[in-house]
């Protein structure tokens, strides 16, 4: 049964607070439990669509209704956001859910009733293919609207399949965090570069890039991708190489981008890689995926990329297309070892993540302003270095007479 907005929305409002955090194992325990017991279906045994939709109403009796996204899978609304619900995980539900039921758990546990339930859920709970609203942040208290300021409750209508861990804070700051900032990377315009990439995860800009924070070990960049993480959630990023979305099998790498927030992978690949798979995912553009035991799926709102590497990717992609959709932000300052703090992430994580989402969204703010990202010198350098090389122009100079350089 499709949700109906007016069957729900009373009830999402009354029990915002109980269903703050759920594990959704724990909630479909909640749905199985709220399932009147000994039902007997339309007929006897009831078609699967039949139980199927008994089950449906149950969930939307207590705010918790299924829905099948565009990416083929089934998600239960927590009361904050949408989860995604494990194919293993969601066969064991429907058992449980059948067997409660028809009390009659032996019947439920045969493997061709499983089966059947488990094919025809996806397209009884199935709806309209709806993005999340890119004008909100999904927080731990609330739905901050960025348009108008607000906090607001949360809504199924917003779609979102994340909430951030913490809660939202007009006035928390970063002290620590931008003191380390400043340490590693000293350069302002980088810095701005930075914010403005994670704040574009929540607008619906189309800007074309993927960040690459590039350099030798001990500097810095592992640290601030640890902070970055913490901000997102651990549960909204995905860990795909660049080598395995856009290589031969690259379709079932790039399932995993679908509904997360950012992607992150240390593990860049030198060698050469499909180019134009590449300018596709940089661009936002839809791409497909195929899961295991499931049909090609489009994806049309997936995670962002940021890739931490001591050598940048090798490409047979010599265009523009290509280099321009690089974003490296060179981190060179080498930290001695004496000044190494193998828990600084952990300390800033623990006390500061309201206040770094603020530079954050000062930094989403700046790049709407601009209609892109900061200029930085440093940044265009590096990329110039990348693209052209500057290995090159050296070899070249040593065997030009004296007085000529390149």
């Amino acid at each position: 049964m499709p949700i109906s907005g007016l069957m729900i929305k009373v009830i999402l409002v009354v029990n915002i607070e109980k269903f703050k955090i759920m594990d959704y194992k724990k909630l479909l325990g909640d749905i199985i439990n709220a399932i009147p017991q000994s039902i007997t279906p339309t007929n006897k045994k009831g078609t699967n669509a039949e139980i199927c939709d008994k089950i449906q109403q149950t969930a939307i009796s207590i705010g918790h209704p299924f829905q099948t996204f565009r990416d083929q899978c089934v998600y239960c609304y927590t009361g904050n956001h949408w989860v995604s619900i494990d194919d293993f995980d969601l066969k064991i539900f429907l058992r449980e859910a059948l067997g409660r039921m028809t009390n009659n758990m032996v019947e439920a546990s045969q493997r061709e009733v499983v089966e059947g339930l488990f094919k025809q859920f996806p397209y009884t709970v199935m709806g309209l293919a709806v993005e999340q609203d890119k004008e909100k942040i999904n927080f731990q208290n609330g739905t901050f609207n960025l348009k108008t300021g607000r906090l607001e409750q949360h809504l199924y209508l917003d779609y979102f399949r994340y909430v951030l861990p913490y809660p939202y804070n007009l006035n928390a700051t970063c002290q620590m965090f931008m003191k380390y900032l400043d340490r590693v990377l000293p350069d302002k315009d980088a810095q701005k570069v930075l914010a403005e990439y994670i704040g574009w995860i929540f607008t619906p800009l189309k800007l074309e890039k993927v960040l690459f924070l590039y350099g030798s070990g001990k500097n810095g960049k592992s640290v601030f991708v640890d902070i970055v993480e913490a901000l997102l959630g651990k549960e909204n990023i995905s860990h795909e190489s660049l080598s395995d979305m856009c290589g031969e099998n690259g379709d079932r790498s790039r399932a995993n981008l679908s509904g997360k927030l950012l992607n992150t992978c240390s593990d860049v690949a030198p060698n050469a890689f499909s180019g134009d798979i590449f300018k596709r995912i940089a661009s936002g553009e839809p791409i497909s995926t195929r899961q295991l035991y499931k049909d090609v799926a489009t994806l049309t709102d997936y995670a962002k990329m940021l890739f931490c590497l001591n050598e940048l990717p090798r490409t047979n992609d010599k265009s523009n297309g290509y280099f321009r959709r690089f974003l490296i932000v060179p981190f060179k300052v080498q930290i001695p070892k004496s000044e190494v703090d193998p828990k600084l992430a952990e300390k800033i994580v623990s006390t500061e993540l309201p206040g770094i989402m603020n530079w954050v969204l000062e930094g989403r703010k700046r790049l709407i302003t601009q209609s892109g990202f900061t200029e930085s010198s440093l940044c265009q350098k590096q990329l110039e270095e990348y693209r052209y090389g500057s290995g090159v122009r050296k070899k070249v100079n040593l065997i030009l007479p004296d007085g000529f350089k390149l």
